[in-house]
């Protein structure tokens, strides 16, 4: 018993005129346990004499991130940052971006260079990158200083949100900063 070839479409040739080199290019099949005849109990086709397949692909998306933050010596947490906002001063997306040249602080420019020679050094061999995007997001840190029973201390706020870190705050009272 011979089926239809799945893989050319009972039609014997793929891709404009090469020969299907599933079938012999006859657009013609049959199942391999059973020969195509059904007599034997083929686990694969069930005696239909048909053999069905599939190619199942998996394609993993992943983002990898570079990120920087310039002033470090302010002496607040680098790991709070990525938990506010800021404001966007610089957006670039494309298939490749470019390293910043020029900006106002050479730190932005140097960082930018380090992230991307750092990205296609890591990726551009081993994976497919499809998208870059480098931005620089301007967020605001104030440092306040104040005096509490005759003592200097210091907090900050930061972020957009008006977020307060104050790791050595006086009082442990429930009181709000505003």
């Amino acid at each position: 018993m011979q089926l239809k070839c799945l893989s050319c479409g009972s039609r014997g040739i793929v891709h404009g005129n090469k020969r299907c080199i599933q079938c012999g290019g006859r657009g013609m099949r049959r199942c391999g346990p059973c020969l195509g005849r059904g007599t034997r109990t083929c686990h694969i086709c069930k005696t239909s004499g048909q053999l069905l397949f599939y190619i199942q692909l998996t394609v993993k998306w992943t983002n990898n991130v570079f990120e920087q933050v310039a002033d470090q010596k302010i002496g607040l947490p680098v790991t709070l940052f990525s938990a506010v906002t800021g404001q966007n001063v610089f957006a670039d997306e494309s298939y490749l971006v470019y390293t910043i040249v020029g900006f106002p602080d050479p730190l932005i420019d140097q960082i930018s260079q380090q992230g991307v020679q750092e990205h296609q050094e890591k990726f551009g061999r081993t994976a497919g990158i499809l998208q870059q995007r480098q931005t620089i997001e301007l967020i605001p840190v104030t440092k306040v200083y104040f005096q509490w029973k005759g003592q200097e201390h210091s907090y900050f706020v930061y972020g957009t949100e008006n977020n307060v870190y104050a790791p050595d705050y006086p009082s442990k009272c429930h009181c709000a900063i505003l």
